[in-house]
């Protein structure tokens, strides 16, 4: 293994156990605390208390007024948040979600891999990094920067 791919796999295994929450109302002199006690408006929706679960809570970036600022939770255990992940179906049809954290060469070859299944015009499913599209898998490329099918 390279020195790159090591710490590749740092990132991942340090984003392993981390959501991002969307929608939450956010201010330009929020605090941490705040950030954190947000979650209670988010445990009545999902019906988690994920004060109780989580290591730490904050905002990414800075705040824009015209921008809702996602927030990120790092959880003690993996089976916690892929239990607040699951129970995320509850948000549908409102203005809150939750996703997964995923490092950055990951979401460029998600994005390009919906934006690949959106053009299909059939249904399709993303796992992680691969889409399946009619039994067939595809991945994303990042040498070529192109979607290929796999070939397994």
């Amino acid at each position: 293994m390279t020195r790159l791919e090591s710490g590749q796999e740092k990132v991942i295994s340090d984003l392993a156990n981390n959501l991002l929450f969307f929608g939450l109302p956010d201010s330009k002199s929020e605090t941490w605390k705040e950030s954190e006690e947000a979650f209670s408006f988010c445990s009545d929706k999902l019906g988690v208390a994920l004060a109780v679960n989580t290591d730490r809570a904050h905002r990414l970036g800075s705040f824009n007024e015209d921008k809702i600022r996602p927030i990120i939770a790092q959880f003690f255990r993996f089976k916690d948040k892929e239990y607040v992940l699951t129970s995320g179906i509850k948000l549908k049809d409102t203005e809150f979600s939750v996703c997964e954290d995923f490092s950055r060469p990951l979401c460029v070859a998600r994005k390009k891999l919906l934006e690949f299944g959106k053009a299909q015009s059939l249904k399709y499913k993303l796992r992680h990094d691969k889409l399946f599209i009619d039994g067939h898998c595809y991945l994303y490329d990042v040498v070529s920067k192109t979607v290929v099918q796999s070939k397994k």
